[in-house]
Order: structure tokens, then sequence, then C-alpha cells
């Protein structure tokens, strides 16, 4: 998958780590679709950590992720998988930076739009936002605001960040 330029080494599969060292993650994205609560719930606000109605439908994916993480990210891309401008959302807070091998100009977590993570129907979210989990598998629901930029007919997937940095790639899903 290419990623945005520069000197950053390439990814490579779903486990290949981002950092110099080279280190591979256990943690797989077993899955990842559009739900059938898109549009029809309001689970999340726009800002991080509000995890409460808006008033407004939200965006609903479902997720199956085997292993620990530290961060979930979904991004438009192209049908190639290619991130490209439009839904930037994560887990990230505040300053945390986002990868550079999402592409675009946002660069922290306080310029994207938050992820609400439910898991056994409660939210895994701490109270900024941010959401971690242990090893095992992970049936998730994630939810993010609705910012009019996926329309029928884009592309979207899952990133996962792991422990020690690698950033796991989900499958394109057709929006």
């Amino acid at each position: 998958m290419a990623a945005c330029g520069g000197p950053a080494p390439a990814q490579n599969g779903t486990s290949t780590a981002k950092t110099s060292v080279g280190a591979v993650s256990s943690t797989k994205v077993v899955s990842f679709s559009v739900s059938p609560e898109n549009l029809n719930v309001d689970r999340v606000g726009l800002r991080d950590g509000f995890m409460k109605p808006d008033g407004n439908r939200d965006l609903a994916f479902t997720a199956s992720i085997d292993g620990p993480f530290e961060a979930l990210f979904v991004v438009s891309t192209n049908a190639k998988g290619e991130p490209g401008y439009g839904l930037r959302a994560d887990t990230l807070i505040g300053n945390e930076e986002v990868p550079t091998e999402l592409g675009g100009v946002i660069d922290t977590g306080k310029m994207t739009v938050g992820v609400g993570v439910v898991e056994g129907g409660k939210f895994i979210n701490g109270e900024s936002g941010s959401a971690r989990a242990g090893s095992g598998l992970h049936s998730l629901t994630l939810y993010v605001p609705n910012t009019a930029t996926l329309q029928a007919g884009t592309f979207v997937r899952m990133y996962v960040r792991v422990p020690g940095g690698a950033l796991l790639r989900g499958p394109v899903t057709p929006y």
C-alpha cells in the first residue's frame, strides 16, 4: 500500500512495524465492515471524549481485533486502500501525532473527530476519548460522528496501532 512520501519505512502486510526496529506484532485485524446501525444511531459527539448523544446520527462500523491495541483510526481511502482526503477519525487525544502513513495534513488527535469504541455493550474509551485493549479477541462497534465526508461509492479502512508502534491495516471496505 502506498504511504505518503518521505523516507519512512514502507508498510508491508498487516503486521510490520513502522519503526526502524522492524518489530512484528502478534495482533491481527480480523474484520472491519459498515454496521447495520450506520446512520441509525446517535451515540457520540464531535469532541474527543464526548461519548454521549449529540442529536446527530453517527457512522457505525463493526470490527474484530485479535490482540492488544493502543489506538484505532478510521480513514477514507481509494479502492486500493490508499488514504485520501476525507474522513479522519481516531482515538488519539490532544497533541498525539497521527501516523504519517495515513496521509493528509492533519497531524494531531485534537484536529480529528473521535471514535467511540464499544465492547460488550460498554464504551471502553477513557474520559479523554482514548481507547486501548489488552490481549484476546475484541468484538467492537465503532461510532464516528457523521461529518458528511463519506458518500455512497467511497471506501474506508480501519488502522490499528499496537504496543510498540506497529500500524496494522484492516480490509478496504466499500461505504
